[in-house]
């Protein structure tokens, strides 16, 4: 029996309705029935990278009908800068950086460490790259990667290492310096006026946000050099220059990380204290009331700061819990290499939301040269990679596109996205040389794909697919 048509069964109950009520509700009944129809097809939300089985969707007379592939971009997961939640305030910086769908689906579920990449086979891609185009790292950046590689600086300061990783030439390093020095001076004096420890370390955040921090959060704003010139800052930055200060005034601090997070944690003879560096009131509104502690110093700002003001921030006296609290415990412990590592991570970031792939790529390889762990830097490197070759093979530069799908599989041969892109080049490859009377080449290139394929374990399902294009 034929099954009748939505837009048959609108006509039918618009016939109906005008012997009884007449046309002009008929008319009505049909026209918003039509609207209805085609809104349903004209706002149905397309999807990006299915995957089918063969490649093929079930139609409804049951036959199987061809579906050309659609390419699998891949969202960076985001700046190091956010909120310990992992959200970021919209209305700053960048403008906000939407869900991280990409370390949920480019890497499998529950966003489980994958295996790291070895430091042979970054050495290699690095190499690779350099022959794709130009090192975008200037000379005193390569002596600064080298320095921090056996996980120590020894031919610079952290102060220099984080400002030439954000960007700031050399000759401009001694003008920095002079201020943080000046700055630096002052919280001496302020640390030793105050009448105990704790107040001390408030006393010494709260000229952090008095005298430094004065331009408000911006998810970008990574460097210290120019939270220190703008005041301008992100968790980064800001967590930079309160551990400097801290430990200038003569209290032992490090950062800590949340996947996309930082923060600090000073030592004091009684405790630990957990600093959460963007939100100028955490010391008199979060960590005292929290603890039932007490000081005899002075309140931190000289400004009377409303509620509106730490809707941005991360942590408000409004917002505070238990399970916010335990979010402070579960931070990880960086080595100064590593942070340098993450503004290199975080400049990643903003070259793939700009579509600078090469230095994306140059930017993650470094991230994870000096921190082999951080997991979001592998992310971004297979994005590069994989966005890089999907601009590639839009503009039909197929062998290279093909390049950088096979470094992307190196680093992670079990990522089904760029598996999937793969087969979706190739068969694009063939369309295109087959029109171009050009047939025989295809084969040569095939072949050559299988046999890059067969060195990289786990990607045996292209292989198939490889042979079947080439079975056709």
């Amino acid at each position: 029996m034929r099954r009748a048509s939505s837009s048959g069964c609108i006509v039918t109950l618009a016939k109906a309705f005008s012997c009884r009520f007449g046309w002009g509700l008929a008319a009505a009944i049909l026209i918003a029935g039509l609207v209805s129809r085609f809104g349903q097809v004209f706002h149905h939300p397309p999807e990006l990278g299915a995957s089918y089985p063969n490649d093929s969707i079930a139609c409804d007379t049951g036959a199987s009908t061809h579906l050309e592939g659609v390419y699998s971009p891949a969202e960076p997961t985001p700046h190091l800068g956010g909120t310990p939640e992992g959200s970021v305030p919209k209305a700053v910086g960048s403008g906000g950086i939407g869900k991280p769908y990409f370390r949920r689906d480019f890497n499998g579920a529950n966003n489980r460490e994958t295996a790291r990449i070895s430091a042979s086979l970054l050495a290699q891609l690095e190499e690779r790259a350099a022959d794709w185009g130009p090192c975008p790292l200037t000379e005193e950046e390569r002596h600064l990667v080298r320095d921090c590689e056996d996980q120590r600086l020894d031919g610079f300061t952290f102060f220099q290492a984080v400002l030439i990783a954000g960007g700031i030439p050399r000759r401009e390093l001694d003008a920095y310096q002079q201020m943080l020095d000046e700055h630096a001076q002052a919280v001496k004096t302020v640390a030793r006026e105050s009448p105990d420890e704790l107040s001390a370390v408030r006393n010494v955040f709260g000229y952090l946000h008095r005298r430094i921090l004065t331009g408000g959060y911006q998810i970008d704003a990574t460097n210290p050099g120019i939270a220190l010139k703008t005041g301008r800052y992100n968790c980064v930055s800001a967590a930079i220059l309160f551990k400097l200060l801290a430990e200038a005034a003569g209290y032992p601090t490090r950062i800590e990380q949340l996947p996309t997070h930082a923060f600090c944690r000073v030592e004091t003879t009684f405790a630990s204290i957990p600093v959460e560096c963007t939100a100028p009131r955490w010391l008199d509104e979060v960590l005292l009331p929290q603890f039932g502690l007490a000081t005899k110093g002075v309140s931190i700002g000289s400004r009377d700061y409303s509620m509106e003001d730490d809707l941005g921030r991360l942590v408000s006296a409004s917002r505070v819990s238990e399970r916010d609290w335990r979010l402070y415990e579960q931070g990880r412990t960086m080595s100064e290499t590593q942070i340098v590592g993450t503004i290199y991570y975080n400049r990643g970031v903003d070259a793939l939301f700009s579509r600078q792939f090469d230095r994306a790529l140059f930017d993650n390889i470094v991230a994870l040269r000096l921190d082999p762990t951080n997991q979001s830097a592998k992310d971004n490197l297979l994005a590069s990679l994989n966005n890089w070759a999907i601009a590639l093979a839009e503009a039909q530069h197929f062998p290279q596109a093909a390049e950088r799908l096979y470094w992307a599989l190196r680093c992670a041969p079990s990522a089904q996205p760029v598996q999937a892109n793969l087969t979706r080049l190739f068969r694009q490859w063939k369309t295109t040389l087959a029109r171009e009377g050009c047939a025989a080449e295809f084969r040569t290139e095939a072949e050559k794909g299988l046999r890059e394929l067969s060195s990289i374990p786990g990607t045996e399902s292209v292989q198939t697919n490889l042979r079947a294009l080439l079975a056709e």
